[in-house]
């Protein structure tokens, strides 16, 4: 029995040498430049922080094109309202008194076409008109055309009775300026 003791002994101070003198034998000076690989480097055990800047800045690829446009968000929140702007200046008088105008009454030939006028007294504007006065025959008077000027309105008809000749007149809306 005193015979495996020591034998324990032995082998036990023996393994505890080997373990010392591994340890102490071998340091990063001891290999040779270029003779570790891939295979030698055990997974996961070097990162990117233990690399240099230079071999970091080799694992870089060229940018990527661009991709595609994203779906549009959601409507934002509504904004609280601005301060009023200021004061607009005073505009000009506007017009009163309305009032109607009728133009001389004109005999339209038969079958023809003819031009009416009616004119707004001076200090007036023309508003409005294309109208027909109260003069106008109507059963046979057709309007073909009009226009308002400042002063007055003009209108282009036509007497479509084959035979009689048959009255047409222009009315203009005024305003006092």
């Amino acid at each position: 029995m005193l015979r495996n003791v020591a034998m324990v002994a032995v082998v036990a101070l023996l393994l505890a040498a080997a373990t010392a003198g591994a340890q102490s034998l071998l340091d990063g000076g001891d290999i040779k430049n270029n003779s570790l690989t891939g295979k030698d480097i055990r997974k996961g055990s070097i990162q990117v922080s233990d690399l240099s800047r230079r071999a970091r800045n080799a694992l870089r690829g060229a940018r990527g094109p661009q991709g595609v446009q994203g779906v549009q968000g959601v409507q934002g929140v509504q904004g609280v309202p601005g301060p009023a702007g200021a004061h607009g200046a005073t505009g000009a008088a506007g017009t009163t008194d309305v009032f109607y105008v009728d133009g001389a009454v004109v005999q339209v030939q038969a079958g023809q076409f003819d031009i009416v006028f009616a004119f707004c007294p001076t200090g007036s504007v023309a508003t409005g008109g294309g109208s027909f006065g109260p003069a106008t025959e109507l059963d046979f008077i057709t309007l073909y055309g009009f226009g308002v000027a400042a002063d007055g309105t003009i209108l282009i008809v036509q007497n479509e009775d084959p035979v009689n000749p048959q009255p047409a007149q222009a009315r203009v809306a005024c305003a006092r300026r």
